[in-house]
């Protein structure tokens, strides 16, 4: 979690106007997943953060192989083989059931949510993530 510039002196911020959940890789996807899941789950009882820093955040593991779709012509490039983001996929949403029904879950995939409603996020990628 990073917070924003310091707080000014004699004010009584609330959680939501100091706090902005950040990450890297996976770690923007779980910053991303849980904005969705407070807008959604959580709407009117807790109030969202003041923004996000994602830092080339892995929000679609739908992909993770080179012949399936985007992530096509990245992968000769990335730090990340194939192989082991397919691991790495696996290890997050478990090896039993449709690996790839569960990966479709938007709190999973957050790049497949509606983004609606959410907060300002600042996003961070470098030139072989973005298509």
């Amino acid at each position: 979690m990073y917070t924003q510039t310091p707080i000014p002196p004699n004010t009584h911020p609330t959680p939501h106007t100091f706090n902005t959940p950040g990450g890297d890789s996976a770690g923007g996807n779980l910053a991303l997943a849980t904005l969705l899941l407070l807008r959604d789950a959580y709407a009117g009882t807790i109030p969202l953060p003041a923004g996000a820093l994602l830092f080339s955040p892995w929000v679609n593991i739908t992909d993770v192989h080179p012949a399936e779709g985007l992530g096509a012509p990245f992968f000769g490039h990335d730090i990340v083989s194939p192989c082991k983001a397919h691991d790495f996929r696996e290890a997050y949403v478990g090896h039993g059931g449709d690996v790839l029904e569960a990966c479709r879950n938007p709190l999973v995939s957050p790049a497949l949510a509606n983004v609606h409603g959410l907060p300002p996020m600042w996003i961070n990628a470098g030139g072989w993530l973005l298509p």
